[in-house]
């Protein structure tokens, strides 16, 4: 009797001409067009399936980790990985890849394909001169790092600027409290693991011993203490086709010049401080970008605090405070999605943290639960799943947040934490402890309120109300990352870049059109030889291997055409 990875054999054996179910979308991530590009109309699928794997796919070997289930509906979907070979990825050369593919009912119901490697990849000419660079890459945090790491296993040069004084210091600088909302199997960067004996929430010195320990271990080519000067100091040469970057090291400047220019900068622009009026207020107000922690604070005397906003940092800054013995009162402007660690580490990431996993494992969970789904079937699929179940494992936090005046929501398609992750990059608590405070009455809240003024007395509330305070911390957001494509590289290469970040699903603070991808992250810009590179760790790890590909490919261009 055929098993599901024989159906499966069968079915990718006439795949340009495949049957389709009549939901269905193909994901490809540089296999077959050259970039990443997610595809949802069946007629436009089927014409690019011909046109892309016609006489260029081959299976390799059996699929594998297939299965067969009945949906709710009643019909059969069958499930799995595969191997396969392409010809002339990029127009350089043959290559290996791998896939999922899911059907209903025998047809297409879900296609992912992903370029792995060049078959036989083309030696990649060094630089020629002191002070150049193959790839210039400004940042060293986990994206930064992670693609170095990745270049140079592809035998590309990789140089990282780093404006701090040692790796690692963009983490250990931050507020007092701060942890990863991941769990540390998930935040492994490539080729090496967090170690075993480190809690489930990372803390931030760890992290950034961390990144100080595998920039060393991986060899990675970093120049610190050095900060890249922007404006006009920073521009393409068309003629040599390369970036020329201005850059400040220990007061003297210099020029470095690379091919390709990585800003991976952070998802993040700048901190976005509001312009309160202040009428008579002696306290102390700071963005929570600026906040160093509860010691601080102590040190200070402050014995009532206003925490201004209801995401991640708001909750990290409140709990630290409130540990410290400060009465704190957080003002929410709107409703915020929470669940509990636990929840997300069980229900959103608990395929991918099964006891003894290795890395090659963990990359085929993390390609089956999210990876291989567009955006949309990954939002349907959350609001119909994921959501139910973690409002019934968290029920009896939501009940007691409630109770307290504390505002919930689910996103505007009830396709919760995730996708706001992906829309907007916020909105969102995974609770390590705040939001147990809030509902057991030790950390005060007001919900739908937003700031008027800081007067003598404290914050000032529109209504009238005000909240006595002697600290007022602004957990206020950033700007998007185009703000540093600005500062970095001028108004007029920012305007060509665009908005960076969400794949256009039309919800707040990710507008329409729909594109697909998340906006000019990971691969290549409008402007050449430009790239953005950001994310969480579980983004720089599985994306890594991409962009450094996809950067092997234009040297492989370059290089053959002389």
């Amino acid at each position: 009797m055929p098993t599901a990875s024989d159906d499966i054999a069968s079915f990718l054996s006439t795949l340009p001409r495949c049957e389709m179910a009549t939901a269905v979308y193909w994901r490809d991530l540089v296999a077959f067009t050259d970039s990443f590009a997610t595809m949802d109309d069946p007629v436009q699928l089927q014409a690019r399936l011909i046109l892309h794997t016609e006489r260029t796919f081959s299976l390799v070997g059996s699929p594998w980790g297939c299965c067969e289930s009945a949906d709710k509906d009643g019909s059969t979907v069958t499930e799995g990985h595969f191997r396969f070979t392409g010809a002339k990825l990029g127009g350089v050369g043959d290559f290996e890849g791998r896939g999922y593919v899911r059907l209903r009912d025998g047809k297409l119901s879900g296609l992912f394909t992903m370029a792995l490697k060049l078959v036989e990849p083309s030696r990649v000419e060094p630089p020629p001169k002191e002070g150049c660079a193959t790839v210039l890459i400004v940042g060293a945090g986990q994206g930064g790092l992670a693609l170095a790491a990745q270049l140079g296993e592809r035998g590309v040069s990789a140089l990282v600027v780093e404006r701090n004084a040692r790796v690692g210091d963009n983490w250990r600088s931050r507020y007092e409290g701060l942890h990863l909302h991941d769990p540390r199997e998930a935040c492994a960067l490539p080729g090496m693991p967090m170690p075993a004996d480190w809690p489930t929430s990372v803390g931030k010195d760890r992290v950034g011993a961390y990144l100080e320990k595998y920039s060393r271990r991986r060899g990675i080519r970093t120049l610190l203490g050095t900060e890249v000067i922007g404006g006009a100091a920073t521009r393409y040469d068309s003629a040599a086709r390369a970036w020329r970057v201005g850059v400040r090291s220990g007061g003297s400047d210099a020029e470095l010049c690379a091919r390709h220019l990585v800003l991976a900068t952070g998802l993040s622009g700048f901190a976005s401080m509001p312009d309160w009026p202040r009428d008579g207020f002696e306290g102390s107000l700071v963005h929570s970008s600026g906040f160093k922690g509860s010691s601080e604070a102590r040190a200070a005397g402050v014995q009532r605090a206003v925490v201004v906003g209801s995401n991640t940092s708001a909750h990290d800054v409140a709990q630290s405070l409130h540990e410290a013995g400060v009465h704190v009162t957080l003002v929410q402007r709107s409703p915020t999605t929470v669940i509990s660690i636990a929840s997300h580490a069980k229900l959103l990431m608990g395929a991918f943290l099964e006891d003894g996993m290795g890395e090659a494992a963990r990359t085929d969970a993390e390609i089956a639960g999210f990876h291989s789904k567009s955006y949309r079937r990954l939002a349907r699929d959350s609001a119909a799943e994921v959501v139910p179940k973690c409002k019934e494992a968290d029920a009896a936090l939501h009940r007691g947040l409630s109770e307290a005046g504390f505002a919930l929501d689910w996103g505007e398609d009830e396709s919760g934490l995730l996708l706001k992750f992906l829309r907007r990059g916020g909105g969102y608590y995974m609770s390590i402890g705040a939001s147990e405070l809030i509902a057991a009455g030790e950390v005060d809240v007001v919900s739908a309120a937003g700031v008027d003024k800081l007067a003598r007395e404290g914050v000032v509330l529109r209504g009238g109300r005000t909240l006595p305070a002697d600290l007022v911390v602004a957990c206020t957001g950033y700007t998007n990352m185009s703000k540093w494509v600005e500062r970095l590289c001028g108004a007029e290469v920012a305007a060509k870049v665009g908005r960076v970040y969400g794949y256009g699903s039309g919800t707040r603070d990710d507008p329409g059109p729909y594109v697909g991808e998340l906006r000019n992250l990971w691969t290549q810009t409008a402007v050449p030889g430009l790239w953005l590179f950001a994310g969480n760790f579980t983004q720089a790890r599985f994306y890594s291997g991409l962009t450094s590909l996809l950067i092997q490919i234009e040297e492989a261009r370059r290089a053959a055409a002389g």
